[in-house]
C-alpha cells in the first residue's frame, strides 16, 4: 500500500454475480496474477473467488462483497456477513448501495448495520454508492452529475463508511470537488 499518499488503487472483480463471465472473469487466478504484477493496493472480490484464488491473492488486501443482485436488479441483497468476512481473514467488507429507487430504505438500512457490525470486528468497510433507477422502458438510469455523487459521498461517510466508490462523474471535472466532502 503506499503509505505516502491518500490516494490507492483498488480494482474491482466482483461482478461475476451481476454480470456473469464476463471477460477476464473466467479464469479469475491468471487474471489476478496479472493484475498483482502492477501497483494494486486493495481488491475488491466474492467470498467465493477469495476462497478460491486466495494462494495467488497472498498478503493483498482485500474487500469481499456481502451484497449481490442478478442482472438489473436494482436491489442488492446482503449474501454474506461481516463474520464471515472476519474469518475468512480478509481485510474488510465491500456493500453496494442503489439509492434512488424503491429498495433504497433496504439498502441504507443494511448498509448502517454492516457499518456497525466491522466496527466491532475491526474490519474497513466499502460503501460502493450509485443513483439507480428504472426508466419508463425498464432500463436502468444512473444518475452521475456532481451534485447527486457528492451526496451518495456524503451519505457512506455519514453512516460510517471508510471508503467510498462512486461512478465517474459527468463532468469528470467535478470529482475533485466532491471528494473532499467526505
Amino acid at each position: 500500500m503506499n503509505k505516502h499518499s491518500s490516494r490507492y488503487i483498488f480494482v474491482a472483480l466482483d461482478h461475476g454475480i451481476s454480470m456473469g463471465a464476463i471477460d477476464g472473469l473466467h479464469d479469475m487466478g491468471k487474471t489476478l496474477g496479472k493484475i498483482l504484477d502492477g501497483p494494486v493496493d486493495f481488491l475488491v472480490v466474492n467470498k467465493g473467488t477469495f476462497r478460491r484464488c486466495r494462494d495467488v491473492i497472498g498478503e493483498t488486501r482485500c474487500f469481499i462483497n456481502i451484497s449481490a443482485a442478478y442482472r438489473n436488479s436494482l436491489e442488492k441483497v446482503l449474501i454474506a456477513t461481516p463474520q464471515e468476512v472476519a474469518a475468512m481473514g480478509a481485510y474488510g467488507v465491500s456493500v453496494h448501495i442503489n439509492l434512488g429507487n424503491e429498495h433504497q430504505s433496504n439498502m441504507l438500512r443494511d448498509l448502517g448495520s454492516t457499518v456497525e457490525q466491522c466496527a466491532r470486528l475491526n474490519l474497513k468497510l466499502l460503501a460502493m454508492m450509485y443513483h439507480r433507477s428504472h426508466g419508463q422502458n425498464g432500463e436502468v438510469v444512473e444518475l452521475r452529475d456532481p451534485e447527486t455523487l457528492s451526496h451518495l459521498c456524503t451519505v457512506a461517510a455519514e453512516l460510517g463508511a471508510d471508503f467510498v466508490k462512486i461512478a465517474a462523474p459527468n463532468p469528470v471535472s467535478g470529482l475533485n470537488e466532491f471528494a473532499h466532502s467526505c
